[in-house]
C-alpha cells in the first residue's frame, strides 16, 4: 500500500546507474562502441555513464510537496474546475499492477495536470518520459526533480544508447514505478497529433514479459484538461 502511494525508493540513483553499467550485455555494447569510435573501454564507460545520468530521473519528495502546493494555487486561479474521474479504480489497481499512463499530449500542461491530479488523490507520482529538448539549464533540473526521464528524439542509430535506455526502463519496471509517456509522434504545425510511435511502449511490455513481476496496466485517455 505504501509503495502504491509514494512509490519505490529512488535515493539510490547512482547505484542504479552503476548496476546497469555492470550488465554483461551493456559491457559488450560498450566495447563495440569503443572499438567503433576508436576509444578506450574506460572512455566508452564514461560516455555510457554520462548518458545514463542524463536519462535517469532525480525525483525529490521535498520538491514534489512544494510544487504540489504551488500548482494547487495556480490551477485554482487558472481553471474554473479540474474534474478527476475513475480514481477509485486506479487506487485499487495500483496495489497489484504497475501503472502506465499514456494521455494525449496537446500541451506541456497535460503532464503537469496529470501528475498533480494523481498526487492530490494520494497515488504514486508517475515518472514521465520527456524529450531531451527540455533538458536545458535550470528547467531540466527542475523537471528531473519532478520525475522527468529524458530521452533522445531518435536513438536507433546509437545501439549503446538504445540499450542503456531500455535497461533503465526495465529497472524501473522491476522496482514497480508508475510511468507516463506520450506515444503520438509529436504534433504537426497546426497542432494535429501525428501517428503514434511505440518504442517506449514496446520496451515496457518486453520488460513486463521478461521479468514477470507486477503485471502492467495501460491507461490511455484524452487530454486531462477540463
Amino acid at each position: 500500500r505504501k509503495t502504491a502511494i509514494i512509490g519505490p525508493n529512488l535515493s539510490n540513483r547512482k547505484q542504479l546507474v552503476e548496476k546497469i553499467l555492470t550488465r554483461s550485455d551493456v559491457q559488450l555494447q560498450i566495447k563495440q562502441y569503443s572499438e567503433q569510435k576508436q576509444l578506450s573501454v574506460k572512455q566508452g564507460e564514461r560516455y555510457a555513464r554520462e548518458q545514463l545520468l542524463i536519462i535517469a530521473t532525480n525525483l525529490s519528495p521535498s520538491f514534489i510537496r512544494i510544487a504540489s502546493k504551488f500548482l494547487s494555487w495556480f490551477f485554482n486561479r487558472t481553471y474554473r474546475s479540474v474534474k478527476v474521474r475513475g480514481v477509485d479504480n486506479v487506487r485499487q489497481i495500483a496495489k497489484t499492477h504497475q501503472l502506465v499512463f499514456m494521455p494525449c499530449h496537446r500541451s506541456h500542461m497535460d503532464y503537469v495536470l496529470m501528475s498533480w491530479s494523481l498526487h492530490a488523490q494520494g497515488l504514486m507520482l508517475p515518472l514521465i518520459v520527456a524529450g531531451d529538448n527540455l533538458n536545458v539549464p535550470l528547467m531540466g533540473r527542475v523537471l528531473k526533480l519532478g520525475g522527468a526521464i529524458f530521452m533522445r528524439r531518435s536513438f536507433y542509430e546509437d545501439p549503446l544508447y538504445s540499450l542503456l535506455f531500455k535497461n533503465y526502463i526495465e529497472q524501473l519496471h522491476i522496482s514497480g514505478h508508475a510511468l507516463e509517456y506520450f506515444i503520438e509522434g509529436g504534433r504537426s504545425r497546426t497542432g494535429r497529433l501525428l501517428p503514434p510511435k511505440g518504442g517506449v511502449l514496446t520496451m515496457t511490455l518486453e520488460a513486463s514479459l521478461q521479468e514477470r513481476v507486477k503485471p502492467c496496466l495501460l491507461y490511455t485517455s484524452p487530454s486531462p484538461r477540463d
